[in-house]
């Protein structure tokens, strides 16, 4: 999954907590291959490809040559900075937002509207109840609270990914 845009979520950059790029992939060139394809291969961004092998020409690689390709976030490394960031990675995280008027719980301190809202348009997500007592119940379940936390940031990737 391409997710390298600047992600404001909740009013956090999120991003700028995501574990920085230390590694990176060899790719060894094979008949048929592209520079678009290998990036395409790996979500990597070819501009980025291009300045990392100090590619003159990008048009010509050869069979055979190794091109280094930046390693990628995924999704769940974004759900790990956004726990980190919302809750410090404590499950029972509560808050209250007045100017909302409305409590976000859990590790991904999701709002209660917010993840009811989740709910409707994802129906493989668990059901959260109707009563405010079992919604924060729920919430407040780490891996409940980490499916609705992937859901929404997936939603905002893509979401970015698209504009």
């Amino acid at each position: 999954m391409k997710a390298r845009n600047l992600i404001v979520l909740l009013g956090i950059t999120a991003s700028a907590f995501a574990p920085r790029l230390v590694d990176a992939a060899v790719h060894t060139v094979q008949k048929g291959d592209t520079l678009s394809k290998i990036c395409r291969q790996y979500s990597a961004p070819l501009e980025e490809v291009v300045k990392i092998n100090n590619l003159e020409t990008p048009d010509l690689i050869k069979i055979g040559q190794k091109i280094e390709v930046p390693e990628t976030y995924n999704l769940e490394d974004y759900v790990d900075a956004l726990i980190k960031i919302e809750s410090n990675g404590n499950p029972k995280a509560e808050r209250y937002e007045p100017h909302l008027k409305d409590t976000s719980y859990g590790l991904g301190q999701l709002l209660t509207r917010t993840a009811k809202e989740l709910e409707k348009r994802h129906s493989e997500l668990p059901r959260l109840g109707e009563s405010a007592k079992e919604i924060k119940t729920s919430l407040c379940n780490p891996k409940v609270n980490r499916a609705y936390t992937s859901a929404l940031l997936k939603e905002e990737l893509d979401f970015y990914e698209n504009i």
